[in-house]
């Protein structure tokens, strides 16, 4: 009896997990059309020319709807907006780098989700994207539309934007000057927000987390800055994987109570 509740438990949630992957992948085609249309309006190309690719990414996610939180989530607010919830009604700067991360993975180019945080760390003042592609990591504002030029051909990302914070202040006041005072960018709180303290993942959060990034921290020189899954930005995903390994088990072992 009990080796076939187990199985039938597991049959249940596995069952749930396979339906939400399939509404992720369906989600997810929805995102790649969505990109792939708006880089071929600049006829960019990917693989060939990342850097393009992500600004003109930048700027249809900076114009994509509007910037107020988007109050939409998927089961609990806890796990906000699913990526095409932020496509179809725009979100802040959390929402729009969640959409604009999961664009760039249906490209193919691989990216991270990254926290700017006040010099305290107990809060995160703004969320930022970069890029991980080997030998190109660039960092993306998709509420501010803006990308930083490396002066030579190429564009920042967040350890140089660290390095270098007056290369972030220089882009901040060049954009103002460009697009005006009535532009988005004329009113960045600089003076609350740099890249001087980023962080993908924030190991202090809770004892567990805190002693696995100080682990982690023996083999990594940059623990605060590991690229951050994908799946903690995909609500539907998330929820699929844990359902799936429980459902696993109780699948194994309902098994072998039947034996």
């Amino acid at each position: 009896m009990a080796g076939m509740l187990a199985i039938l438990i597991g049959v249940v949630l596995l069952g749930g997990a396979g339906l939400l992957y399939v509404e992720y992948r369906q989600e997810s085609d929805v995102l790649r059309e969505a990109a792939i249309g708006a880089v071929a309006a600049v006829g960019a190309d990917p693989r060939r020319d990342p850097a393009r690719t992500l600004e003109r990414l930048t700027r249809w996610v900076y114009d994509n709807q509007g910037f107020a939180k988007n109050s939409r989530y998927f089961l609990s607010p806890r796990f906000g907006p699913t990526p095409l919830q932020v496509l179809e009604s725009g979100g802040d700067c959390a929402d729009k780098s969640r959409l604009l991360a999961a664009m760039l993975d249906e490209l193919g180019i691989p990216s991270t989700l990254v926290m700017l945080y006040a010099p305290d760390y107990t809060r995160p003042t703004h969320t930022v994207v970069e890029t991980r592609l080997p030998g190109f990591r660039a960092v993306a504002d998709p509420v501010f539309d803006i990308v930083f030029p490396d002066g030579v051909g190429g564009l920042l990302g967040v350890s140089q934007l660290k390095q270098q914070p007056e290369r972030f202040a220089a882009r901040i006041h060049a954009l103002a000057a460009e697009r005006g005072p009535a532009s988005k960018v004329a009113f960045y709180p600089t003076e609350l927000e740099s890249y001087r303290w980023p962080r993908t993942i924030n190991w202090e959060r809770m004892p567990a987390t805190r002693v696995l990034g100080s682990v982690l921290g023996w083999f990594v020189s940059q623990p605060d800055l590991l690229t951050r899954p994908r799946l903690l930005a995909e609500p539907k995903l998330l929820v699929s994987v844990a359902l799936f390994w429980p459902g696993l088990v109780c699948v194994g072992l309902g098994w072998l109570l039947l034996r």
